[in-house]
């Protein structure tokens, strides 16, 4: 009776292991990034902002919101729970 020949066994947990500390790694880091960089910028009373062509000069106390703001196209500032968006179209 013919029998199949053994084969080698080879060890598969050490990879995954690896590949797994990596994504828990990139992720941990990015969640760190996250946490640590703040979400909005407070904006100097009396100096001009510019979105495109568009300059104005925000009231006292109003904010940016980075995440929301895009760099020439536009800009959404907040003060408590209200909110402005300034946008151009080139």
């Amino acid at each position: 009776m013919l029998q199949s020949p053994r084969r080698i066994p080879y060890r598969t947990w050490p990879g995954a292991l690896a590949i797994l500390l990596a994504i828990a790694t990139y992720v941990g880091g990015l969640i760190f990034w996250n946490h640590h960089t703040p979400g909005s910028r407070p904006l100097p009373a009396g100096e001009t902002v510019s979105v495109g062509h568009a300059r104005f000069e925000p009231a006292p106390g109003w904010q940016m919101d980075v995440s929301r703001s895009k760099a020439g196209q536009s800009l959404m500032l907040f003060k408590g729970g209200h909110k402005f968006l300034v946008t151009t179209r080139l």
